[in-house]
């Protein structure tokens, strides 16, 4: 399904991931920072989600 080629790209969107989730986990019990963290989820996975999907799906199409 997926290629060698965007595997690079993978492996950056998980790691963003990993890391709003990581920042999650350290902010527990501040209503503030968790409020932040989630528009700045939001927009992570809608734009870097966004690019993406489209590496994804126009790099894995046939030629």
């Amino acid at each position: 399904l997926m290629g060698d080629r965007q595997l690079p790209v993978v492996i950056a969107m998980v790691t963003l991931i990993a890391a709003i989730l990581a920042q999650v986990v350290v902010n527990r019990g501040r209503p503030l920072e968790r409020a932040m963290l989630g528009w700045f989820g939001l927009s992570v996975l809608l734009g870097a989600g966004s690019f993406v999907l489209t590496v994804i799906l126009l790099v894995g199409s046939p030629r």
